[in-house]
């Protein structure tokens, strides 16, 4: 009897690895083969070829007007634009980063805000009303079709985070900050 019952027993673990392990080789054939099913990780770098738009429509991840790709020098200046509004703010403006900063913004940014009240202004153009005292991260960065660049950075909070979206723009072949927009960040 005590024989009888180690053999069931056995069969019963034996029967739990095999499902275990049919599951797990499932599991792993899902992900290999779904690929279009899986979000973006963080700061990952996404392309959609031209050809594959259409599937993108249902990504929520991507929109179909844009396509991921690396410029370096879109976000080294947005990036160092939101450093040098860190600098311009309270309670000692940086002259040197607030003149950077300015110089960063396009043309049409640079008549929303007035040189006088710069550090007011800036921070209403990036719509904060305190400076990020866990610094800040570079998120992601889309190329859209139009030709611009959105940097999607993170000011990071004690409290929290805030993404903002810094649209950038050529101008006279550089790149110029033209916008900064609220990202509501989904988890």
């Amino acid at each position: 009897m005590k024989k009888q019952g180690f053999l069931i027993i056995l069969l019963v673990i034996i029967s739990m690895i095999a499902t275990i392990g049919v599951a797990a080789w499932l599991n792993l054939g899902s992900d290999l083969f779904s690929l279009k099913n899986t979000k973006p990780q963080e700061n990952e770098i996404i392309v959609i070829p031209p050809q594959q738009e259409a599937l993108s429509e249902t990504n929520e991840a991507t929109r179909t007007d844009q396509i991921v790709v690396e410029d370096e020098e879109a976000e080294r200046v947005g990036f160092q634009f939101i450093l040098d509004f860190i600098e311009v703010g309270p309670p000692s403006m940086d002259q040197a980063a607030a003149e950077r900063a300015y110089q960063s913004l396009s043309s049409n940014a640079q008549a929303s805000v007035n040189q006088e009240t710069l550090s007011r202004d800036l921070a209403m153009f990036v719509g904060v009303q305190d400076m990020p005292d866990e610094g800040v991260s570079v998120e992601n960065l889309v190329l859209a079709e139009d030709g611009s660049a959105i940097l999607t950075v993170g000011l990071n909070y004690s409290g929290g985070r805030a993404l903002r979206a810094i649209t950038l723009i050529k101008e006279n072949n550089e790149w110029k900050v033209d916008a900064v927009s609220l990202v509501e960040e989904f988890e």
